[in-house]
């Protein structure tokens, strides 16, 4: 198959939302060339052997590499980006070239490195990675679907995925939160085994040290709620043992690559069922999940989670999940709010990502009306990750 390829030229400022625009169509592949950063990569500062080209490159615009099969209409897509362009407020320019489907997986490899996200390393399949000494790989091939772990909705779902998984970081989370009742937000960290060895027990009671470190903070701090509240958030961390981490469910709605899928398997899932509405996705996601030797606890499907009557995945119907991700778009995850709780278990998991800052709120207000708490809400780079609970409470 061939491709074409539409090059946008836009400012760097407004690539990330100019990539999230043009995702809703149907592509074939989609990359973005930015080098605003490139000063403030590891090895551009450590090295001083630096290709020149490299350095005079633009850091003030972007391009978007935006790859279509050769039969799809491109004024109706061009016509749709314009649109959407001009209504964020999005200037750019157009260039376009014919590649092979060979060229296409060249040049969008060249782009996909090694990525380190929290304790989960996300290597590509075609990189000779040597592992280091106790670390988790999670080996990939996207193809042509979304999800390498570069964007910052994928990055963020991963992280919080593994914080639900991982009750030992949960509970050093919450005892930072203890020492530090002013704190008004919850930073990503590393845990090792050593800090949660200081401050939980072998059958996961707090400590005598826990305990101390509550007592001092509730002595120093007058305002006790205070502290109280900056720990709700973190109450659902001991609702999850490492017992339960062995038996559960996840749904990854979105899958695109499977990266969710693989990683929530890693990380101990029983078995993890998928749903994408592009059948290449879901072949891919099977492709990668054999890669990782997942395959005999994992299940997919092509469908579409918000059409009940005609395309919707058999797969899920009849089933209670522990854990749901969906990476998708703001409009899809507030539809999905008012019914996706007849597939989850009691005080199962909700995490939703694809939503840009500016439609946050509504998000959380879908959440809120069917009667989901929100546990946390984690922000890069414009982008937003809500992690929420089903509760037994009515919907509003």
């Amino acid at each position: 198959m061939r491709y074409k390829e539409i090059i946008l030229k836009i400012k760097t400022k407004d690539a990330e939302k100019a990539s999230a625009i043009v995702s809703m169509l149907d592509i074939g592949g989609i990359y973005t060339e930015d080098y605003s950063d490139l000063l403030d990569c590891p090895l551009v500062k450590n090295f001083a052997l630096v290709d020149e080209e490299l350095l005079k490159k633009d850091k003030e615009t972007a391009l978007l590499h935006i790859y279509f099969a050769e039969h799809v209409n491109m004024e109706e897509n061009l016509i749709f980006i314009k649109e959407r362009f001009d209504a964020e407020q999005i200037s750019f320019s157009v260039l376009e070239n014919t590649v092979k489907e060979e060229d296409f997986q060249n040049n969008w490899k060249q782009y996909y490195k090694p990525l380190k996200i929290k304790n989960i390393t996300v290597v590509p399949e075609w990189e000779n990675y040597k592992r280091a000494p106790g670390e988790t790989i999670l080996r990939i091939d996207p193809g042509v679907a979304f999800g390498t772990g570069n964007h910052e909705t994928t990055a963020l779902c991963l992280e919080k995925l593994q914080e639900v998984l991982s009750p030992e970081s949960l509970a050093s989370q919450k005892n930072k939160i203890l020492k530090n009742p002013e704190q008004t937000e919850i930073k990503d960290n590393d845990f090792s085994n050593k800090e949660v060895a200081d401050i939980t027990s072998d059958d996961g009671k707090e400590t005598e040290t826990e305990k101390n470190n509550s007592q001092k903070d509730s002595d120093r701090n007058p305002d006790a709620s205070l502290s109280e509240s900056l720990t709700d958030r973190l109450d659902h961390k001991d609702n999850i043992d490492i017992e339960r981490k062995k038996t559960t469910r996840v749904l990854d709605l979105g899958c695109g690559s499977g990266i969710l899928s693989i990683a929530a398997l890693i990380l101990g899932a029983e078995r993890v069922d998928a749903v994408d509405i592009d059948p290449n996705a879901v072949k891919v996601a099977t492709r990668n999940v054999s890669l990782n030797k997942f395959q005999g606890k994992f299940r997919a499907e092509t469908g579409d989670i918000l059409d009940r009557n005609r395309n919707f995945p058999s797969i899920i119907l009849n089933e209670k999940y522990d854990i749901i991700i969906a990476n998708i778009v703001a409009d899809v995850l507030i539809k999905l709010c008012d019914f996706i709780g007849d597939y989850m278990t009691e005080k199962a998991y909700f995490i939703l990502s694809g939503i840009i800052t500016e439609r946050r709120e509504e998000v959380i207000s879908a959440l809120k009306k069917n009667g989901f708490k929100i546990i946390e809400d984690a922000e890069k780079r414009g982008w937003r990750c809500i992690v929420s609970q089903k509760t037994q409470r009515e919907k509003q």
